[in-house]
């Protein structure tokens, strides 16, 4: 594995300024944070959004497909769990699931016994769509990874792991 650059970069800049302008503000812990937002938006989401485009899925299709994927056979959920599992509104998921349907990826069947009720399942071909994005997302990000040293990589899944703890626990 290569040694990362570990030299000044555009949040040091951003840093700098600011004691400039506010020397009064604690600015300690933004650097980190401020680098993680900056390299999940410009570095991690691009190449994971680059490999979903390759199968012709934008993150939104790619959220409801994996989940439904990863939830096991028969591969079906209610709207009601897809939108608890994807932190989005009811709303907002049936225009999803429009459009996943409207492609053929989804299909919604009645719950037997329940008529208010629906689920949403994957087609063959949603199956298959799913499977070959997560795929080529999991490729593309441990590339990405790959060129971290491992206890580095080791270091920051166990801060954040903690991070999201202390987070979720506040809430």
């Amino acid at each position: 594995m290569n040694e990362a650059n570990t030299g000044e970069d555009h949040i040091d800049g951003i840093l700098t300024a600011w004691k400039s302008e506010r020397p009064d503000l604690d600015l300690e812990h933004m650097g980190p944070m401020m680098r993680m937002a900056f390299v999940f938006q410009h570095v991690v989401m691009p190449v994971g959004e680059a490999a979903m485009a390759e199968h012709g899925l934008q993150q939104p299709e790619y959220d409801v497909l994996t989940t439904l994927r990863r939830s096991g056979e028969p591969y079906a959920l209610t709207p009601s769990a897809l939108s608890a599992e994807l932190l989005m509104s009811r709303a907002g998921m049936t225009k999803r699931l429009d459009r996943l349907e409207a492609a053929g990826l989804v299909e919604r069947t009645p719950v037997p016994g329940d008529r208010r009720s629906f689920l949403v399942t994957l087609t063959e071909a949603g199956r298959e769509a799913a499977d070959a994005a997560a795929t080529a997302v999991a490729h593309r990000i441990g590339q990405l990874t790959a060129k971290m040293p491992e206890h580095e990589l080791a270091q920051l899944d166990h801060a954040l792991r903690s991070m999201l703890a202390i987070g979720t626990r506040d809430k």
